[in-house]
């Protein structure tokens, strides 16, 4: 993804206009991200600080900056850090002696930017932030290589963002005027795109990279080295150079079988053994089925309440849950609300036999309860509330279809806990990480 600030109607002022067809790829890249459920972000930008590495991480843990290079500082976004993510980044850049580094900086405008358009469509994710310096290409795409097995193996939903500008050189009108090899590096960029064919980001000449002006290539070398063990379609949503820039938006879609989180499939068969044969599932026995299973061996572990929610044909089936751990550990904990949700929602009948290959599930492992004071403090797409008045108690899971306000989402978590509206209550936010 580009990184202009013009784009950005409060700053563009009317010139974001000229730039309509890489706003429209904009908004094709991120229906892509929303239609993958991520759980996590990482965002590469060449415009951080990497302290002569080729990445930093950014080791805050809550990502802040504005747009005060731009003239408006009070333009502002943050993001909370994904810190289990960004501490195994530096970890594995440790032992496997990799040009990586830590650091506490600000954000910067080529992470700020994609922030902004993902905030706007709603979309907020916990991130890492890597600033990515200089390099030959070769370690850079070797480096993304090992990043991408290290981040095969984490427990969660992963979309990576390499923000990046192509030639700064495309018109005499430009920030740094016109060079033949401008265009040309724009057409091997976009060529990769095209012909799915990322990996020939490694054969652009030098001499072109060099007077291209750009600033992109390592992010994307980066990124497709993330991807080489995977199989990727790859589509250019837009290309445009409008200000004597090149802005190309485009995603990798990584071709997998769609196999349900390992959350789910504990789920699915803790319903299918109580419903089918009442019995409950021997979970010891179940997670020997999934030998070195990142998520089966923490589940084992640790103790966190979690939501099971069924659908069947698009309508809710059945959600119950735990807003805090009740049993062992995690597992158990799914399990036994898997149970409940399939048998013991009063709103529904018990869910039959005959409907268990029909059914949609999600697992909501919860995070902690935090205490907020005003509507402010909310936000529908990344938090849960929980509503408390004495011993009335009312909650509601975030992201969830139809509620698009903080006042719905109020609205809702009181009505459930038979809370009036003009009564004196307390509300809680929660973050979930959520497994489909």
């Amino acid at each position: 993804m580009p990184h202009p600030p013009i784009l950005i109607p409060e700053i563009g002022n009317g010139e974001e206009r000229k730039a309509s067809i890489t706003q429209d790829g904009f908004s094709k890249v991120i229906d892509e991200i929303k239609g993958a459920h991520p759980d996590v972000l990482i965002l590469l930008t060449p415009h951080g600080s990497a302290s002569h590495h080729l990445i930093a991480v950014n080791e805050s843990d809550v990502y802040r900056g504005n747009f005060v290079d731009f003239g408006f500082p009070r333009l502002a976004l943050e993001a909370d850090s994904e810190k289990m993510l960004r501490e195994k980044i530096l970890a594995f850049g440790t032992k496997k002696k990799l040009s990586i580094t830590g650091n506490k900086i600000t954000l910067d405008h080529g992470a700020l930017v994609p922030l902004y358009f993902l905030k706007k469509e709603g979309i907020t994710l916990p991130m890492v932030h890597l600033s990515v310096g200089w390099s030959d290409s070769q370690e850079a795409y070797e480096t993304g290589v090992m990043l991408g097995s290290l981040c095969k193996e984490y427990d969660k939903n992963i979309v990576v963002i390499a923000s990046g500008d192509l030639s700064h050189r495309l018109k005499e009108t430009g920030p740094y005027g016109f060079h033949p090899k401008g265009p040309l590096f724009d057409e091997k960029i976009k060529e990769a795109f095209d012909t799915n064919q990322l990996q020939s980001l490694l054969d652009i000449e030098e001499d072109v990279i060099e007077e291209a002006g750009q600033c992109g290539l390592m992010p994307f070398l980066i990124a497709s080295g993330m991807l080489k063990e995977l199989t990727v379609n790859t589509t250019c949503y837009s290309y445009q150079n409008p200000y004597g820039v090149g802005y190309l938006c485009g995603f990798a879609t990584i071709d997998v079988e769609k196999t349900p989180h390992p959350a789910v499939l504990l789920a699915r068969e803790a319903m299918k053994q109580y419903v089918e044969k009442n019995v409950v599932l021997d979970v010891a026995s179940f997670k020997e089925t999934f030998p070195d299973d990142p998520f089966m061996e923490r589940g084992s572990k640790v103790k966190a309440g979690a939501f099971v929610s069924i659908h069947s044909k698009g309508n809710l089936r059945g959600c119950i849950g735990t807003i805090e751990s009740v049993h062992e550990n995690l597992l158990q904990e799914i399990v036994a609300n898997a149970i409940e949700a399939a048998t013991r929602d009063p709103r529904f009948h018990p869910i039959d036999a005959s409907e268990l290959d029909e059914l949609e599930i999600k697992v909501d492992e919860m995070g902690p309860l935090e205490q907020v004071q005003s509507k402010k403090e909310l936000d529908v797409q990344k938090y849960g509330i929980v509503v408390e008045s004495g011993y009335r108690r009312g909650l509601l899971l975030p992201a969830l279809e139809g509620v698009d306000t903080v006042e719905q989402q109020i609205a809702i978590a009181c009505r459930k806990a038979g809370i009036s509206l003009s009564e004196k209550y307390q509300m809680y936010r929660f973050m979930v990480t959520r497994y489909h």
